[in-house]
C-alpha cells in the first residue's frame, strides 16, 4: 500500500521549531556540566516550549480532529516528549540496581529543580502523557480506515497503526506511566512530613562508606 501523502504543517514541526527542540535538549545536557548555574532557567525554557506547543496541539486537535495527520500529531509529540524519553532507560536501571545511589546515573552532575519548575514540569508531563493514551488508542486506529499507509520509526519503519508499533508505544507509555505514579508517591510522602526513601537511602550507602574507608585504613595503620 501506497505512503500516504500531504502537505506538512511548518507551524507545528517546521525546520526552526525541530531545530529550537534540538538545541534546548543538547544545551540541558551540556549546561549541567559547563554552566550549572544555568541548568534551572534552560530546564525551565523547554518546559514552556514544550506547552506553547502542547496548547497548540490541543486547539488544533480540538478545532478539527482531522487537521492534522495522525504522522503529523506523532512527530509533534515525539519533539514534545523527546526530554521525558530518558526517564524509561533510568528508571529501568534503577529497578535492575534496585535503586541504589552508587549506580544511579543521573548521580552526576546533580542539579535541583525548583519546585515551581519541578511541578510545573511533572503536571506537563502527566498532560503530554495523557494526550499519548488518546492519541495511540483513539487517534491511530483512524488509519485503518484509510487507503494508503503513515510510518513511525523505532530503530527501523513501522506502520504507524501496525499492532506491533502500537503494543511498543503503549507498553513504553505505560512504564512512564507506572514512573508517574511513583513519584505521585514520592510527593505525596514529602508533603506528608515522610522521610524521602532516596535520601535515606544515599545516606545509609555514604555511611556504609566511610566505615568501609576507615576499618581499610586502620588495617593500614594496624599492619605498619
Amino acid at each position: 500500500m501506497a505512503a500516504c501523502r500531504f502537505e506538512g504543517n511548518s507551524d507545528m514541526y517546521g525546520l526552526g521549531i525541530r531545530l529550537g527542540y534540538y538545541f534546548q535538549w543538547f544545551g540541558g545536557v551540556f549546561a549541567a556540566w559547563i554552566a550549572p548555574s544555568e541548568v534551572k532557567s534552560v530546564r525551565f525554557s523547554i518546559d514552556l516550549f514544550v506547552a506553547a506547543t502542547f496548547l497548540a496541539l490541543i486547539i488544533l486537535t480540538a478545532q478539527d480532529v482531522n487537521s492534522l495527520q495522525p504522522a503529523e500529531t506523532y512527530i509533534i509529540l515525539l519533539l514534545m516528549f523527546g526530554a521525558y524519553l530518558a526517564l524509561i532507560p533510568i528508571y529501568i536501571w534503577r529497578l535492575f540496581t534496585c535503586c541504589d545511589p552508587f549506580w544511579d546515573p543521573s548521580r552526576y552532575p546533580l542539579v535541583r529543580q525548583g519546585a515551581l519548575a519541578a511541578n510545573f514540569s511533572f503536571l506537563l508531563l502527566i498532560g503530554v502523557l495523557v494526550f499519548q493514551y488518546w492519541f495511540w488508542f483513539n487517534r491511530v486506529p483512524d488509519l485503518d480506515r484509510v487507503g494508503c499507509q503513515q510510518y513511525g520509526f523505532f530503530f527501523g519503519q513501522f506502520r504507524l497503526n501496525s499492532r506491533a508499533f502500537v503494543i511498543i508505544n503503549a507498553l513504553a507509555y505505560f512504564f512512564l506511566g507506572l514512573v508517574i505514579v511513583y513519584l505521585a508517591w514520592l510527593k505525596f510522602r514529602h508533603f506528608a512530613g515522610f522521610p524521602d526513601p532516596y535520601e535515606t537511602r544515599r545516606k545509609r550507602w555514604v555511611e556504609t562508606f566511610m566505615v568501609t574507608v576507615v576499618c581499610i585504613r586502620g588495617g593500614i595503620h594496624f599492619s605498619e
